[in-house]
């Protein structure tokens, strides 16, 4: 159920990362929330890997990035390849929405 709730989130801040150039998210206190929160979301995943051993968390990886890129929207600094990493954690938020829906 928590991987569901997370893919859900996953997909709500790709389209931010996605739609950021058309409405712009200056100076917005759910999407700064949102990207702190993926910060905090992609270390955690970084440490829980290393702690077990895979140094190489590639979903960590890409939790970190989208919520500083989020941040970056926050303070008016959008650039265009934010639109490419709205895909990939679309596709991320796509894939633990089936994977929590699938299993027990």
């Amino acid at each position: 159920m928590l991987l569901f709730l997370l893919g859900i989130l996953d997909m709500f801040a790709g389209v931010l990362l996605m739609a950021g150039k058309v409405a712009p998210l200056t100076e917005n206190g759910l999407v700064f929330l949102i990207g702190i929160l993926f910060v905090l979301k992609g270390a955690w995943s970084m440490l829980a890997a290393m702690a077990a051993g895979f140094f190489f968390d590639f979903l960590g990886i890409v939790d970190i990035f989208a919520g500083l890129f989020l941040l970056l929207a926050v303070w008016n600094l959008y650039f265009d390849f934010f639109l490419y990493m709205g895909i990939v954690v679309m596709l991320k938020g796509l894939y633990s929405f089936f994977a929590g829906w699938v299993s027990p």
